[in-house]
């Protein structure tokens, strides 16, 4: 069962020698939030997975992203109205690879919070989009965490944040905490994205981060 915000705090305010003035609870909900975005960048909890349709109005190539709540990274996109799965293709070899018709609506690419399809299509479409999303924000006593089994992750990275940020020390450690699930973040979504990348270039950003 996912812990709620007053379980978190109780054991983050432990691990900060049990500081508990209203500054201190001010910084550690936020630290407890921050880790949570940090666990969902790692992890990709299935909790996180939703899905919800999207339409393509006819004589349209593309439709807007905006309308998915709190939206990460797009998983899959299925054509419910021929019943045909999509293939995804990326976004630099978009014009190269795609011709100008195919036959029917099965390819799409995303740039931004636009998700872009081929062939345009003559009558309106509505695509099935299987996404990630960003966990909810906690704010009250109650709420809980949008995923389970990964609290001793939040809390450690909840701490180690909120320790640089009082006693200006560990910083080093802190970073490290939130740089690995960010770059791991922001290449994945820019391999979603089409953006040119490969696992070598990954780890070398990485190495150097860490140097």
């Amino acid at each position: 069962m996912p812990s709620s915000l007053s379980t978190l705090e109780t054991l983050v305010r432990k691990g900060l020698g049990g500081r508990d003035d209203s500054a201190a609870n001010t910084v550690i909900d936020a630290c407890i939030n921050y880790s949570a975005t940090l666990a969902a960048l790692l992890f990709e909890p299935p909790e996180l997975l939703t899905q919800a349709n999207l339409t393509v109005l006819a004589n349209n190539s593309n439709v807007s992203l905006s309308t998915l709540t709190r939206h990460l990274s797009i998983k899959s996109v299925y054509n419910s109205t021929n019943s045909t799965k999509m293939w995804y293709i990326p976004w630099e070899t978009w014009e190269a690879v795609i011709p100008a018709n195919v036959g029917s609506t099965k390819y799409f690419s995303i740039l931004g919070e636009t998700l872009y399809v081929k062939d345009t299509p003559s009558a309106n479409k509505t695509l099935s989009v299987g996404y990630n999303t960003y966990p909810s924000t906690m704010s009250n006593s109650n709420d809980t965490v949008s995923f389970d089994y990964h609290d001793s992750f939040i809390v450690s990275a909840a701490i180690g944040i909120a320790r640089a940020f009082f006693d200006k020390a560990d910083t080093g450690k802190a970073m490290d905490t939130i740089i690995l699930p960010l770059s791991l973040g922001a290449k994945a979504r820019q391999i979603i994205e089409g953006q040119r990348t490969s696992f070598e270039t990954l780890l070398t950003s990485l190495q150097t981060k860490g140097a």
